[in-house]
């Protein structure tokens, strides 16, 4: 399975000295990624020498160009052109550490809830000293040493392009990374992430020049810049915030509409799946069936293990309803029989398709024969309740066989144990309740 992809920007103004170096910093990395290298206008050698570069890695390296409008301007063209799912920002006098994207990769992998990784930065070629203080300072704003969500980079609106930034502080690499946390989690690893070339005379160097340490842990400094004077880089500040805000805001109301239209649709669908039903998963086991079912693009049909009255098999039914175009077939491996009198209430075909449709095939197999003669691809099987192991509806491994790629295994997390071998490889998406569901892997 193709590795997560990953964006590398790196803004290029007059950096022909050093893009080799940097470049080579970050193809040496074995992730799925691509690297853009945005000119910004150079006056040197730059654009040529990257494009250079593309020619010796096309399927790994684009070059953009642009007329002289800033780093800010360059990363954002960047954040717009990339099709990674994360971004790393990267300076044209700097490199990345070995493995940093690998260990960023890793943590948001896991966890959907954090939008970026941060890690250490090494200090190159330093002319001075560095406080402890300063270094975590420079880690916490330096845009090379962050992995984040493309879509949260673009939810923000990018970069500040003010020209208040443009100055002797500059700060919107800083300005940028202070918004990250208000869309998710930021995770810091204590690793590097960065090599970073502190230059004479850069910004860099006039933060530490003038940066000093106050009695209660903040920063002050003992000079400042002439767009902090006039209060300039201030209001630009400020506005950038204003701006960020609108686009959480926007975020959040789309969140809540989703949210409230969902509570909505559970709300009509309880009322309206009301009525005698055998109940093998509660009400939010069963809209998350129901979710999952109507919206999940892979192909195939929608199966359901289990009486066609049970709350799993009407709330699938309902999607597939919703859906327009997909087919659930109900397979009851133990229909109604004085054995099994749990059954009484499983309708008649008649009755089922009156209710649900005619795209609802209903299978009794309490002889366990279907899967013998089984030839449709299925794109969600479900199997809600602990079955009896040993009947032969339920021999897993040859159903799985059918599930297309993509498609869905939605099972009682009871059952995982007793299946740990055909789910090697599998991706576990969520557990809700006593509800496992898995994305089988593309062969």
């Amino acid at each position: 399975m193709l590795e997560p992809s990953i964006t590398v920007i790196v803004p290029c103004f007059n950096g022909q000295e050093s893009l080799d170096k940097c470049i080579k910093s970050v193809v040496r990395e074995p992730a799925n990624l691509e690297i853009l290298i945005i000119d910004d206008g150079s006056t040197d050698n730059s654009l040529n020498r990257a494009v250079e570069l593309m020619q010796a890695s096309p399927t790994r390296i684009i070059v953009l160009s642009q007329t002289n409008q800033g780093q800010a301007a360059a990363r954002n063209l960047g954040i717009r052109a990339a099709s990674g799912k994360y971004l790393c920002f990267l300076d044209v006098d700097d490199e990345l550490s070995p493995g940093a994207i690998a260990a960023a990769v890793g943590v948001l992998e896991n966890d959907a809830s954090i939008v970026a990784v941060q890690g250490r930065i090494e200090l190159v070629n330093l002319h001075r000293s560095v406080e402890a203080w300063q270094r975590e300072s420079m880690e916490d704003t330096v845009p090379g040493n962050i992995v984040v969500r493309t879509d949260v980079a673009r939810e923000m609106g990018g970069f500040p392009t003010d020209g208040a930034f443009r100055g002797k502080v500059a700060g919107e690499d800083g300005c940028f990374r202070m918004q990250i946390p208000r869309f998710g989690k930021v995770i810091k690893l204590d690793r590097p992430f960065l090599r970073y070339h502190v230059r004479r005379g850069s910004h860099a160097d006039y933060f530490l020049d003038r940066s000093t340490r106050k009695a209660d842990g903040s920063i002050a400094f003992s000079e400042n810049s002439p767009e902090e004077r006039d209060g300039t880089l201030h209001a630009a500040f400020n506005r950038y915030v204003d701006k960020v805000t609108t686009h959480l805001l926007s975020k959040v109301r789309a969140d809540i509409q989703r949210e409230l239209g969902g509570g909505v649709e559970f709300y009509r669908l309880q009322q309206q799946l009301v009525g005698q039903t055998i109940e093998d998963i509660d009400l939010f086991e069963a809209f998350a069936l129901y979710s999952f079912a109507k919206r999940w693009p892979a192909a195939g049909s929608v199966v359901a293990v289990g009486p066609p009255t049970a709350r799993s098999t009407r709330w699938l039914a309902a999607a597939c309803k919703a859906a327009g175009n997909n087919r659930l077939i109900s397979i009851d491996c133990f229909p109604e029989s004085p054995a099994n009198p749990s059954s009484a209430l499983t309708p008649n075909a008649t009755t089922m398709r009156a209710e649900l449709g005619d795209f609802v095939e209903l299978i009794s197999d309490s002889a366990g024969q279907s899967i013998e003669t089984w030839r449709e691809s299925i794109r969600l099987l479900c199997i809600p309740n602990p079955p009896r192991l040993q009947h032969a509806c339920y021999d897993l491994r040859r159903w799985l066989a059918h599930l297309t790629p993509f498609g869905l295994l939605m099972v009682n997390r009871s059952l995982i144990q007793s299946f740990t071998t055909p789910l090697n490889g599998w991706k576990h998406l969520v557990t809700i309740q006593r509800l496992a569901i898995f994305e089988k892997p593309k062969a």
